[in-house]
């Protein structure tokens, strides 16, 4: 669910590559600007001591690629959101950047939001 107060932890890496890969360069294009994050995350993200973990991204994945397993046609990532929103007094809910409205009863009332897609 959405929690505000872990916002800033989802966004941390965000802010990792903005200052340790891109800021202070220019790229001619858009190709360039992958090429170079590709580069970048091979030859020193994944190299670096995670400070979490105490071991590089590239080695701890080395040693849990044994484990993974074929999605067999399933999509690479959850198709559904299971949210919980509080419905304003203006009778809406905010998900992601839109309002949506509601019934006006729900005011004040968390409601269930499911998200497909």
């Amino acid at each position: 669910p959405y929690r505000a107060r872990t916002k800033g932890k989802d966004e941390r890496g965000v802010g990792y590559v903005k200052h340790n890969a891109i800021v202070g360069r220019r790229f001619e294009n858009w190709a360039a600007f992958e090429a170079h994050l590709e580069r970048w995350t091979r030859e020193i993200a994944d190299q670096r001591v995670h400070g979490t973990t105490g071991v590089a991204p590239a080695e701890r994945f080395a040693e849990e690629a044994m484990a993974l397993r074929p999605l067999g046609g399933r999509a690479p990532f959850g198709q559904l959101r299971d949210l919980v929103r509080k419905v304003q007094a203006d009778w809406a809910i905010d998900l992601d950047t839109n309002s949506y409205s509601v019934p006006w009863r729900l005011i004040g009332e968390s409601v269930q939001v499911v998200v497909l897609g």
